[in-house]
């Protein structure tokens, strides 16, 4: 069984790390047998930096378009607001959906994941539009944010996404301040999608059926 070790540190000093990484190249001599080696010398100090996000009104935003030197103003509309259609077909009721047995999230569902500063998101697509509501009914928010409380420091949010049979997450605080300020593993959370795909999801005997003959 093998056993990963990743050492990582932050400090206000730069020189103090500058003593950190000449003290880390004695581990490839002096520590346990298999440390690999460091190709590419000590490890460089770098600034640790915070992405910074905000939201700013459109109407104060002007966007031009410029195309074989000449300037086009464009016109975007401000008014917002949303229709939300529904989502389900007549007589479709998530509460009556007649559950079996459970099958991971990969055999119903793509799914991808990645960084919004220190907030990821996870997206989520049935491979069927008939898989979707065992989907939907079985991946909730409080669902969400306890499969990956091991990482997530601040709320979840969940979208659906008409047209596409998908769903949309946001894991608030769960990458360690993200990029080049986290100390994760991942600090772009490329593998949160992965994980969530080994979630099992309940279905019915029919749905249970097909995909076993996939």
């Amino acid at each position: 069984k093998e056993i990963v070790l990743r050492l990582l540190a932050m400090h206000p000093k730069k020189e103090a790390l500058l003593i950190l990484s000449r003290e880390l190249a004695q581990a490839a001599t002096g520590m346990a047998a298999g440390v690999i080696n460091y190709l590419g010398g000590r490890p460089s100090v770098s600034p640790s930096i915070h992405l910074f996000s905000f939201l700013l009104p459109k109407n104060m935003i002007s966007i031009e378009m410029e195309i074989n030197n000449q300037l086009t103003f464009v016109k975007t509309s401000t008014k917002g607001g949303y229709i939300p259609n529904n989502f389900y077909e007549d007589g479709e009721n998530l509460d009556q959906l007649n559950t079996v047995s459970t099958t991971p999230l990969i055999n119903l569902a793509f799914a991808r994941s990645g960084d919004k500063g220190d907030h990821a998101n996870i997206g989520v697509i049935a491979r069927k539009p008939h898989f979707f509501p065992f989907i939907d009914k079985a991946l909730s928010s409080n669902l969400i944010s306890q499969y990956f409380q091991h990482v997530t420091k601040g709320e979840v949010y969940k979208w659906r996404v008409p047209g596409i049979n998908g769903l949309n997450f946001l894991l608030k605080n769960s990458l360690g301040g993200g990029g080049m300020a986290s100390l994760n593993i991942d600090p772009q959370g490329k593998a949160y999608a992965q994980q969530l795909l080994e979630y099992p999801i309940p279905v019915s005997k029919k749905i249970l059926i097909e995909i076993n003959k996939q």
